[in-house]
């Protein structure tokens, strides 16, 4: 009997266990849907937080400070980058503005180096995007997080995005 290939299903949290005996479940996580409308305070650094076009250096960050990161450089659905660089200019922040359909703007990959953590970097990014786009005209932002980022949630809360939906990802097989 020929083994199924794999499937890659987003369904509503607590239900894949209604698929049935008949469903394999196999890796995923969980992750949030966040969106505000509510302009972020700026942050009295904020002019610290600059666009980036060095792709080596995003590649860099998301590969030491987040690993399981979803937008990557080069990606068609990429708009702009924004970071906080070291005096020395490496990057220690970073977020994507990332456009899947056009004029929805949703922010991915949302990382600040290890060494650098706990500084308010991540909200800083955050915040100042969101902002920008905001103050762009566009009606909202939105973001996704993996669900055991307590830290990132408690910052998306602060800065005004509240959790509209709560996934589950899985491959799934059919036997």
């Amino acid at each position: 009997m020929p083994v199924a290939e794999p499937v890659r299903v987003t369904v509503p949290r607590g239900t894949l266990g209604v698929l049935g005996d008949g469903v394999r479940v196999g890796d995923g996580a969980d992750w949030d849907w966040f969106r505000t409308d509510v302009r972020p305070v700026p942050a009295a650094d904020e002019e610290r937080v600059v666009t980036v076009a060095d792709d080596g250096a995003v590649r860099t960050l998301l590969a030491a400070a987040s690993p399981r990161h979803s937008a990557v450089p080069g990606d068609d659905e990429i708009r702009r980058w924004v970071g906080v660089q070291a005096d020395d200019g490496t990057l220690l922040a970073c977020a994507a503005h990332t456009e899947a359909v056009p004029g929805v703007p949703h922010l991915a990959s949302i990382a600040t180096h290890p060494s650098a953590r706990g500084q308010g970097l991540g909200a800083l990014v955050t915040g100042a995007l969101t902002r920008r786009l905001l103050d762009e005209g566009f009606p909202a932002g939105t973001l996704g997080m993996y669900a055991d980022n307590d830290v990132a949630r408690r910052m998306y809360l602060r800065l005004g995005y509240r959790c509209d939906h709560e996934w589950s990802s899985r491959a799934i097989v059919l036997h």
